[in-house]
């Protein structure tokens, strides 16, 4: 079976001794989720700049990888464009360890995210490193995965 072959940082630095504040780690777990339902794509990439670091890289769902503000952001918009109407909101509540956290997220009709009794189109993860105070590295996944709202590998 081929593999795909995709390029990773080169390292990440776990600090042992200070790791982010947790409310960094939080913060930044829940606006992993949170940057999907930005509409203005001008914001969309301020707030890319404000969270992940210049050579981040997200490893979505589908395969794909993307480096970089521009990759996040290009990305982001694919995603966007295949859910409109929708928002990513958070599901539970972030765990943290050192300097990886885990959130759990779900996508839901405009309008509908403080709904807890509203039915999520979706359901995922997002499994983040940071470096510093920004995302060096993001992994998202889905549970229930359903082909229209997700872009293929290709593009």
């Amino acid at each position: 079976m081929p593999s795909i072959a995709m390029s990773a940082p080169d390292h990440i630095a776990i600090s042992l001794t200070s790791p982010p504040e947790r409310d960094t780690m939080l913060t930044l777990a829940t606006r992993s989720i949170t940057f999907l339902s930005i509409n203005n794509p001008q914001v969309r990439l301020k707030t890319i700049e404000a969270i992940f670091t210049p050579d981040t890289v997200w490893f979505d769902s589908d395969g794909s990888g993307h480096h970089g503000h521009d990759g996040v952001l290009a990305h982001s918009t694919i995603v966007m464009d295949r859910q409109d109407g929708t928002v990513h909101s958070p599901a539970e509540d972030v765990k943290v360890c050192q300097n990886i956290a885990t959130s759990r997220w779900r996508v839901v009709p405009e309008g509908t995210e403080g709904d807890p009794g509203q039915a999520p189109s979706q359901l995922g993860g997002n499994v983040i490193v940071v470096e510093g105070a920004k995302i060096k590295v993001l992994w998202s996944y889905l549970d229930n995965f359903q082909p229209p709202l997700r872009p293929s590998p290709e593009g």
